[in-house]
């Protein structure tokens, strides 16, 4: 799960003008975006900080890679709301990382799942983010902010995770120029309704998005303007994600062949692409009976990624589902889980446990993706041109399950709240026996691996870093 959520008020069915062209970024106003290189921009030292689960820790990595790779300083710290240490992966790939927070997060952890799973049983959006921000963001706040400000004093650029309030501050303390980044669209226009919510038109979009903007403000407003008082900065009277200043830019990290750029947005908020790591990142091996499930043909691939990192429970209740879908199909499936788990979960000859296998090099060899609908998982799984049965938990994930069914390549999303093996494997069944599902997402994988997300992202980074 990313945990870029902003309040479900029912999908989404992006609608504009598409400013993408292959090869070639441009800003809203027209103007080329130049890379870095000879004769390109001149390098510039950039200060990345994210805060989140995995899929909000690996697309900054991933930009930290581009970015060293036309020749810039990067400096990376990143809080994971699981506690989990990315320092190898950030070595891997070129560069030092600090983390921020862990401490925290793994002295509470049954205090957190017991949150989460309250968060996760709730159907309403707006009080999910409260308790977000509240269990996950506030506790942490002071020691993100300073690392931002720190981070904001030695760079010449800041780049910095939407919703993690302190980054914000920081940049508006020291005065840098930054790029938030955000994995879901959070700015509003006529042309979309909020993540989440049903599409009402170009004249009633406007209302939903009222809606969320008050969600958010009331879920942080409040926190962000404490710190800007002790930091000595006046407060904000109205909270405004879309709000930009002079020296502010904001990137949408998703495929534009998914959501075109609203010609209504903000001249300085863009579509970049997904941010993907490179293949050569994790070097992967699979075990031997992982290796021999494979090669008896395409299983498939079921996990709830980071998800099953927070709830116990439902963890085991979502392996017994896909158990019970397997059985009821006479199907093959590979799940991916926790070990801790694993030990307790359902076994069957058409079951294949493995604790972790980089999405890019497994999703290729299977036949359906069933998955929570995080933006990260969600780009792998077309990617690899793989059709997909997304089974939300919270609002970004309703959001990229209902665009895969409208895209035709996934089945109509199943809640959380309503899985059970038999519901799981109609939606299975119902994939399996429609080849122009696969074929769909065949057509889409071939138009995202076109495109340069990373490359977008860094030359908008230099764009910023450029001035206005």
């Amino acid at each position: 799960m990313a945990l870029g959520i902003i309040p479900r008020v029912g999908g989404l069915l992006p609608r504009g003008n598409n400013l993408w062209r292959v090869g070639i970024f441009r800003d809203f106003v027209g103007r080329p975006v130049v890379p870095s290189g000879p004769g390109g921009a001149s390098a510039v030292r950039v200060g990345l900080v994210t805060w989140g689960t995995e899929g909000d820790v690996r697309p900054f990595f991933a930009l930290a890679h581009a970015l060293l790779a036309r020749g810039h300083e990067v400096s990376v710290a990143y809080c994971n709301v699981e506690g989990r240490s990315f320092d190898a992966l950030a070595t891997t790939l070129g560069f030092r990382a600090t983390a921020v927070g862990a401490d925290y997060f793994l002295s509470n952890r049954e205090a957190l799942f017991e949150a989460a799973r309250r968060s996760l049983s709730s159907g309403n959006p707006m009080v999910q983010l409260r308790r977000i921000v509240r269990d996950l963001l506030d506790p942490i706040a002071p020691a993100l902010l300073e690392q931002a400000l720190a981070m904001a004093e030695a760079n010449d650029v800041l780049v910095g995770h939407f919703l993690a309030y302190p980054i914000t501050n920081a940049v508006a303390k020291v005065g840098r120029p930054a790029l938030t980044v955000t994995l879901q669209p959070v700015y509003r226009s006529r042309e979309y309704a909020p993540p989440g919510s049903p599409d009402l038109g170009r004249w009633l979009n406007p209302l939903l998005w009222r809606l969320a903007d008050s969600a958010m403000a009331g879920a942080l407003q409040r926190p962000t303007n404490r710190q800007r008082v002790a930091l000595g900065m006046a407060p904000i009277e109205r909270f405004d994600i879309g709000h930009f200043g002079p020296l502010e830019w904001g990137a949408l990290a998703v495929s534009p062949s998914l959501f075109p750029r609203p010609s209504d947005w903000h001249p300085r908020a863009q579509v970049t692409g997904f941010l993907s790591m490179p293949e050569s990142a994790e070097p992967w091996e699979p075990p031997r009976e992982v290796g021999e499930f494979l090669a008896e043909g395409p299983p498939v691939f079921a996990s709830f990624g980071s998800m099953f990192n927070l709830d116990d429970v439902l963890t085991q209740e979502a392996l017994r589902a896909f158990a019970g879908a397997a059985e009821r199909e006479r199907l093959r499936v590979l799940v991916q889980a926790p070990a801790s788990l694993v030990e307790r979960a359902p076994r069957h000859p058409r079951l294949c446990y493995v604790q972790h296998c980089p999405h890019a090099q497994v999703f290729p060899r299977c036949s359906v993706i069933v998955h929570h609908g995080g933006a990260g998982t969600t780009q792998s799984s077309l990617l690899a041109g793989r059709p997909s049965v997304v089974v939300p938990h919270v609002t970004d994930q309703y959001l990229w399950g209902s665009v895969l069914h409208r895209q035709g390549a996934g089945s109509s999303p199943l809640r959380r709240t309503w899985l059970t093996a038999g519901r799981l494997a109609k939606r299975l069944r119902w994939v399996l026996d429609r080849p122009e599902v696969t074929a769909r997402a065949e057509a889409l994988a071939r138009e995202l691996r076109a495109e340069d997300g990373c490359g977008a992202a860094a030359a908008l980074v230099e764009r910023v870093a450029a001035g206005p």
